[in-house]
């Protein structure tokens, strides 16, 4: 799924490591780790990987805060759980056109 930069809390990868909870040892996390998670992302436990969404606005990096929690819920997902699929903004209105699109054909809507 996609970023969407119009609904989601947009937030640059430097803020996204303040939010984030501290390493173990007490440090925060570093930059290099969230590129690393953008790039190669991680290991899920079904196998696949997670990558962390970004979207690019000219030449910075950025990413969300919704984007963060979906990247965490694939890292943390019991692999015999199935989750339904998430949509975005565009396709849910592309899914309303579609169907009004077939009311109108049907009935005269």
């Amino acid at each position: 799924m996609a970023i969407d930069v119009f609904t989601e809390k947009v937030i640059s990868l430097r803020e996204a490591s303040q939010l984030l909870p501290k390493r173990p040892t007490g440090r925060k996390l570093g930059m290099a780790t969230l590129y690393r998670w953008v790039q190669r992302g991680v290991r899920c436990k079904d196998g696949g990987r997670a990558i962390l969404e970004i979207v690019k606005v000219g030449g910075s990096t950025y990413t969300s805060q919704e984007a963060l929690q979906r990247f965490f819920d694939r890292l943390s997902a019991n692999p015999n759980d199935a989750s339904p699929p998430t949509i975005t903004a565009a396709q849910r209105r592309r899914q309303s056109e579609a169907a009004s699109e077939i009311l109108r054909r049907e009935f005269g809507i």
